[in-house]
């Protein structure tokens, strides 16, 4: 007899399934929670039989108690059974029922009118929520017209109620088809005809987070009584309306069919005002309402979309705290905009030391920093600020900033180290210094070196302002760093209106713009592996008249997209292949990821012939993978799991066929 190892591997399989689905943590505590773990189904078999004659009054046929220790119910489904009738005039009864609430709430279904024979079942469907630990079903009964001889023999067979069983703020269901099915963390919700109704969220400032698997169609997520507040729209937009009526659209898409991570961010009197971020693509919004909610989903909408995971919080989270539970801390300024202090290479800050310095290095006054206090006011005339946690010290000048976003170094086991940058040539003013994400970690006057705090092997892009121009570099934070600014030569500068020239160079990525009057521009650096996914992301931010860059190519990346817009309406975009041919390129795009999967999966299939049709899915899962090992197809994790088991119970109905297995 053949072992079981088909069985132990489709085990072994639904576990990786399992653990690979994507998941987040938020680090605050949420207002409002669902999981979508606890749906539960109560019957109550009640069994009553009564007659009933012909008369122009309903009678009460029974009734039937309910009880929740959530003190929560969803919808009802009463079922009646004609047992037995004997009719002079008509086949036609009505029947209604009334719910009430040991907290008062009292409810009556309209009458319905139907004719019904003996052993004929008739049902109540109620999808008002109620509130209560104690609801009583009353079912009435009368026939439709009179007569003397008539009568009816009815049973009230049994009373349902579905509802979500959560113990988080009375969450109410009004479920009208429920289907248990697989989210991101347990169980999900499919949001279907299905509503689930939550105490009211009135919020100045909040922060939403949940995954979502679209199906293509409108979905809506909260509303508030009848009108949508966050919904995806039937393109994939992501939408959030405040009290006011202004809608507020993401600029990208969701993906069909995937589980995405949604967050959704906003805080009133602030510049920024939130954001809404579809994994980790960040759109910025002008939040300045206030956001109302009372519902998730919506009963009257016809949709296959899942959710998991919603978190409701009453405070404005950045994107890396909500998602990841990191640490931040925030300074106030009085015009009502913020400054957030990231930690870099780890999750906490810690406590920390602001100095508020003005333009003489005068203490204006200081600030102490911690989990439990983690806001603080910045002080008029502040010109310069620093931020210290023990012998770990970084400089912010103010003025002129590219960001909002500072980074200091985090808890945790770090290499730390204080280095010495020499900037040539040595006639610039300002060097600022940012992560490759955009955090500023260090901004002040300089002369021909300046000593910053750095993680010691991380990479940071050093920009220089000054008459000259603006210039940036990417370079390495090492011992003795060397940071040399080139100037554009003279043919490029004879050049009328604005120009962008992108090359590689050596291993490095070699970008120069220049213009005939000073501007404020921003160059994008998209790198990208050969199937075209995002493997490094960077802007960069200039003022002046030219600007050089010269960027490290990352491993990995086969080709790169340099776009340059500039505030006198320019626009150009270069694309530099590194590891990568242009034909390539071309291929790509006339063979899209998605054709190239089919084909792969269909070749798999095809190769094995009609006499070995069992092994179909498992060379086709084989041929994926080897396509996907040599980069030519993008296998995403649930087709690859979902064609592993059938390629296992394939093999396993076959050995079982042959006898190889009892």
């Amino acid at each position: 007899m053949l072992e079981r190892k088909p069985l132990i591997f489709i085990l072994i399989i639904m576990i990786l399934s399992l653990v690979l689905q994507a998941s987040f943590v938020a680090a605050a505590t949420p207002i409002r929670y669902f999981s979508f773990e606890n749906f539960a189904v109560v019957t109550v078999d009640v069994g009553v039989t009564k007659d009933i004659t012909s008369q122009t009054e309903y009678q009460l046929v029974g009734s039937a108690v309910i009880s929740y220790s959530a003190g929560k119910a969803g919808r009802f489904v009463i079922q009646g059974t004609v047992v037995d009738n004997y009719l002079t005039y008509s086949t036609t009864a009505c029947y209604y029922a009334v719910i009430s609430t040991n907290a008062g709430e009292v409810h009556q279904t309209s009458a319905t009118c139907s004719s019904l024979g003996s052993g004929d079942t008739f049902t109540i469907t109620v999808t008002k929520p109620f509130q209560g630990s104690s609801i009583q079903v009353d079912l009435y009964f009368k026939a439709g017209t009179f007569g003397t001889r008539d009568y009816w023999t009815v049973r009230f067979d049994w009373v349902r109620s579905y509802f979500l069983n959560d113990d988080h703020q009375g969450i109410i269901s009004t479920l009208t088809d429920y289907t248990q099915v697989d989210g991101v963390l347990g169980q999900a919700l499919k949001l279907d005809s299905t509503e689930i109704l939550m105490n009211q969220v009135n919020l100045t400032s909040g922060t939403i987070t949940f995954s979502v698997k679209w199906d293509g169609a409108q979905t809506t997520i909260l509303k508030y009584q009848s009108d949508a507040v966050l919904w995806i729209d039937a393109s994939g937009y992501v939408n959030i309306k405040d009290e006011n009526g202004t809608v507020f659209t993401s600029n990208i898409t969701l993906e069909q069919g995937v589980w995405q991570d949604i967050t959704v961010a906003f805080q009133a009197g602030t510049l920024s005002g939130g954001y809404i971020a579809i994994d980790n693509n960040e759109t910025a919004i002008s939040w300045t309402g206030n956001f109302v909610a009372d519902r998730v989903g919506d009963s009257a909408q016809s949709t296959s979309a899942l959710i998991d995971e919603l978190n409701i919080y009453n405070e404005y989270m950045d994107l890396e705290q909500a998602r990841y539970g990191i640490t931040t801390y925030v300074l106030k300024r009085a015009e009502g905009t913020t400054i957030t202090i990231y930690p870099e290479g780890s999750e906490e800050l810690g406590n920390i030391t602001v100095t508020f310095l003005d333009g003489a290095g005068n203490v204006l006054g200081t600030a102490y920093l911690q989990e439990s206090s983690p806001e603080a006011d910045i002080p008029a005339n502040t010109s310069k600020i620093s931020l210290s946690r023990g012998n770990v010290e970084r400089i912010y000048l103010l003025e002129n900033i590219s960001s909002s976003n500072l980074a200091f170094p985090g808890l945790g086991e770090l290499a730390v180290k204080v280095i010495t940058a020499y900037v040539y040539p040595a006639t610039y003013d300002t060097l600022e210094i940012k992560t490759l994400d955009g955090k500023v970690v260090f901004r002040d006057n300089i002369g021909d070196r300046v000593s910053f705090t750095a993680l010691y092997g991380a990479y940071y892009v050093f920009t220089v302002e000054g008459n000259e121009g603006t210039f940036s570099i990417v370079a390495q934070a090492t011992d003795n760093l060397a940071l040399s600014f080139p100037e554009p030569d003279d043919a490029f500068r004879a050049v009328e209106g604005e120009r962008l020239i992108a090359k590689k160079e050596d291993n490095n990525l070699v970008i120069t713009y220049l213009g005939n009057t000073s501007v404020n521009g921003t160059i994008t650096v998209i790198g990208r592996d050969r199937l075209g996914r995002v493997v490094q992301n960077i802007s960069l931010h200039f003022e002046g008249t030219g600007y050089n860059a010269e960027i490290p190519i990352v491993e990995g990346i086969s080709y790169y997209t340099v776009s340059v817009s500039t505030s006198t309406g320019f626009f150009a975009t270069k694309v530099v292949a590194t590891s990568l041919s242009m034909k390539f390129l071309l291929i790509n795009k006339i063979f899209p990821p998605g054709i190239r999967l089919m084909f792969f999966g269909f070749l798999g299939l095809f190769l094995v012939g009609r006499r070995h049709k069992e092994l179909g899915p498992l060379l086709s899962f084989l041929v994926l993978s080897i396509m996907a090992l040599l980069e030519w197809v993008t296998l995403p994790v649930f087709l690859a799991t979902q064609l592993a088991i059938l390629a296992s119970l394939a093999l396993f109905f076959k050995a079982k066929e042959e006898g190889w297995v009892q």
